[in-house]
């Protein structure tokens, strides 16, 4: 039971992360390329509506199996006890409740700047609800502190790798539209770059800080399983970075005009190295969840 709860809080994680990401290039970098590049603006309803969705499918189970695992009960009835009357009950059922609001008025609401700055607030609201029963809420000291380094993690991790899910795609479809111009993938790939340098470092900050925070020594990180998980997904983080890297000072200085196919397929592969390494990542993270201090 501990591994499936931490497999579906690893996708759990992902998926949300996923949802605020794009929401954010789509809003924030995409843009950039100029009207011809936001052409690809024709998948944003459908990708939200489907991140989303399978957001709410994640959380739904995750939260039933959690209640249950705590319960040692899998009665009905004691479920819905367990969900109706715990605090972590009360929040996953109002973020059930978000999500299912985003899927109802994606389509409706992102015909309008006001629509999409709701939007916008509801998918901010996601990391809130899984800071505000994690490890970081359970501790009595320096709960704060706890919860304002998890949820600037979580911000980062989710403008890093939703945008990559996005660049991605959008490279993919670029070249095969004829009317947009060879400047907008250096446009939108640099733009990105921006996005992905400062949340690579709050990730990174907010990362140590919760690692010491955690009690983890410097000396003997693999000295519990939580400091060798966490050990884990810095070194995944880590060699995530050198892919992003590759493309932060070698492919974009070497963009030229003439060469815009071989200019997207280069940032393609490091981006499709960066999110394999990113999966196992949030893998990780999934067990971290079901890790003692």
């Amino acid at each position: 039971m501990s591994a499936v709860l931490g497999i579906l809080h690893g996708a759990d994680y992902l998926v949300t992360h996923l949802l605020l990401g794009s929401f954010i290039f789509y809003e924030f970098v995409l843009p950039v390329g100029g009207v011809k590049a936001t052409e690809y603006d024709i998948h944003r309803s459908r990708t939200f509506r489907r991140l989303a969705s399978l957001a709410l499918l994640t959380s739904a189970l995750w939260m039933v199996l959690s209640v249950a695992d705590m319960g040692e009960s899998w009665v009905p009835s004691e479920i819905w006890t367990g969900m109706s009357t715990t605090g972590f009950g009360h929040l996953w059922c109002i973020r059930i409740g978000v999500l299912l609001a985003f899927v109802i008025t994606v389509k409706r609401l992102l015909t309008s700047r006001g629509g999409r700055g709701v939007l916008l607030l509801m998918v901010f609201s996601l990391p809130i609800f899984s800071v505000s029963t994690g490890h970081a809420a359970a501790k009595t000291d320096r709960v704060l502190m706890r919860e304002s380094l998890v949820l600037l993690h979580s911000i980062g991790v989710a403008v890093w790798t939703g945008g990559l899910l996005q660049l991605y795609g959008w490279l993919g479809l670029k070249p095969k539209v004829e009317s947009a111009s060879p400047e907008a993938s250096r446009a939108v790939v640099t733009r990105f770059s921006h996005f992905a340098m400062v949340s690579t470092g709050v990730i990174g900050f907010t990362g140590l800080g919760m690692a010491y925070l955690g009690g983890i020594s410097l000396f003997h990180p693999f000295a519990t399983t939580y400091g060798a998980l966490v050990s884990g997904k810095i070194a995944l983080f880590t060699l995530a970075l050198g892919g992003a890297a590759v493309n932060q000072f070698v492919h974009l200085r070497k963009w030229e005009t003439n060469r815009e196919r071989d200019f997207a397929l280069a940032i393609r592969r490091e981006v499709r190295l960066e999110g394999i390494l990113i999966l196992f990542a949030f893998g990780v993270a999934g067990f971290l969840a079901r890790t003692s201090m």
